[in-house]
């Protein structure tokens, strides 16, 4: 009995399997760059029913509330039944350079909404990825000025360095990354001021080097994108001969926005198809340049997941059987030895009976 117990046990172990939840990136609508004195909205859409989580932030810090009147912070919070989501707008009447940062609505947000803060004369300037050297040129008259990056005042360090050069005040930044994306100003001793709006070409953050999907499923692929102006996004798919094929919406592949809100900044296979498997790319460009991310899509047969069930089972089928045959072979040798002992026993007591009446 012991053995079939074990049997069972080892079946019931190989079947057992854990789901573990997740929770979805909230999704942001709004502007990223504001004027000054403009009203600011931003929308942020949780798809899930914890509204304790609900938790505004600026740069990973709670909001300053102490601001009141036209320049305070105002939020909305609201539930969506159709889309089942907790919606929370948070707005100001007049926007000014402190409320310039990463918005976040909750401490699980691996992303926040940027928004940045323009004043005054705009000098557009932008930088490529991997560029050596970023510099911004001021020409105020002034024998001294202050820098600003999104309202707050810069203070120099290894890669950020203000120089006057023949009157003309420089800020240079060395090896500039996604974070210099901002708003700069340029702020002379008469609060004359001269802004700087900075773009960057598109960078496509890492995508995964493949994914497994199981056919006859729906599967979503966000691309995240990085770049100022907005990036366009295109979804494209390798050929048989390795060209690369523009995708077209037509109810198989589709595409949404991304967490970003950006147009096409998410494909979507409806229904996928073993004809699927593909390397696809997420091609993103703006008019500084363009970059693109590559994955692979694995499609696995609906199916496969029952066959290893399958062998499990025939495998403990015959582990049973063969235990139930040996523990029958076994006791069926017992139970004829058992008899053999005692027909011996028979043997010998009626000898000794024969004995005794043959002396007799």
């Amino acid at each position: 009995m012991s053995r079939f117990i074990l049997c069972f046990c080892v079946a019931l172990l190989q079947l057992v399997s854990v789901t573990e939840a997740s929770l979805s990136d909230p999704v942001y609508e709004g502007e990223t760059w504001v004027e000054k004195d403009s009203p600011l909205r931003i929308v942020c859409k949780i798809p899930m029913h914890e509204p304790n989580v609900l938790q505004w932030t600026n740069n990973n810090e709670p909001l300053d509330l102490s601001l009141t009147g036209e320049i305070g912070y105002t939020i909305e919070d609201d539930f969506l039944e159709s889309e089942s989501v907790l919606v929370s707008i948070l707005s100001v009447s007049k926007t000014q350079p402190i409320h310039a940062g990463s918005y976040r609505c909750n401490e699980f947000s691996s992303h926040g909404h940027l928004v940045l803060v323009l004043s005054g004369e705009v000098v557009e300037t932008g930088f490529k990825y991997g560029q050596s050297e970023l510099i911004l040129n001021c020409s105020l008259s002034d024998d001294k000025v202050s820098w600003f990056k999104n309202g707050t005042k810069l203070e120099e360090k290894d890669t950020l360095k203000m120089v006057n050069e023949n009157g003309v005040h420089m800020l240079k930044i060395t090896k500039p990354k996604i974070g210099d994306i901002g708003s700069y100003t340029c702020e002379g001793n008469g609060k004359a001021v001269t802004d700087f709006r900075v773009a960057m070409e598109p960078i496509v953050a890492s995508m995964s080097t493949s994914f497994n999907i199981v056919e006859g499923e729906n599967f979503r692929l966000p691309c995240l994108v990085y770049g100022y102006p907005t990036p366009s996004i295109e979804w494209r798919r390798e050929g048989n001969e390795g060209e690369w094929e523009t995708l077209i919406a037509d109810g198989h592949f589709m595409f949404e926005p991304n967490n970003e809100d950006i147009v096409n900044g998410t494909l979507l296979i409806k229904e996928v198809k073993i004809e699927d498997r593909d390397n696809y790319m997420c091609y993103a460009f703006n008019e500084l340049g363009s970059h693109n991310g590559t994955t692979l899509i694995r499609v696995i047969d609906k199916y496969a997941a029952l066959w290893p069930f399958l062998g499990i089972c025939v495998e403990v089928i015959v582990l049973c059987a063969v235990i139930f045959v040996c523990e029958k072979r076994r006791n069926k040798k017992q139970f004829d030895e058992s008899d053999n002992e005692t027909n011996n026993t028979k043997h010998a007591t009626n000898a000794k009976d024969s004995e005794v009446r043959n002396r007799k």
